[in-house]
């Protein structure tokens, strides 16, 4: 994708212009169908505007050229968990875990999943590993939520 192209497109999306920056992205891909780097952008727009369908598309057609885009990975695990495969989400995060440890939005994610999965004592874990790496408000959401889960009220 072009810098030109992808300026544009990120400058649309900061003011909060979806569409044009959708647009944007798709005239871009009618030409270069298979632009990893648009298809990611496209992937993390379609995730902002509340469609993850798509955006699991997007990003898994990222992943055939690219299979070590992280990022792209962690799109798919979000699309997926949106649409409520959190057992297919869960594989992708720790995935993600394995190769960068300290990935700590992943491990916020994956604390949300576990525990949706009836697997809060390891959501409890994920999350506190994902704080004490960076605080963040999901990270400790999902702490909370875990914590309930397994019956820890106090905590």
């Amino acid at each position: 994708m072009s810098e030109h192209m992808w300026n544009r497109a990120m400058q649309q999306r900061a003011a909060g212009q979806w569409e044009q920056a959708l647009t944007t992205v798709r005239t871009h891909l009618k030409f270069k169908p298979r632009d990893p780097h648009a298809l990611h952008l496209m992937a993390m727009l379609q995730l902002e505007t509340g469609q993850p369908q798509p955006a699991m598309v997007s990003a898994q057609r990222v992943l055939e050229s690219m299979p070590d885009h992280v990022e792209a990975r962690f799109l798919l695990a979000r699309s997926l968990a949106e649409l409520g495969r959190h057992t297919d989400a869960v594989a992708h995060w720790e995935a993600i875990v394995a190769r960068m440890p300290s990935h700590a939005a992943s491990l916020a994610c994956l604390s949300a999943s576990y525990t949706r999965l009836q697997r809060a004592a390891d959501g409890v874990v994920a999350a506190e590993r994902s704080l004490a790496i960076e605080h963040s408000t999901p990270a400790a959401a999902n702490l909370a939520e875990a914590l309930l889960a397994i019956g820890r009220h106090e905590e």
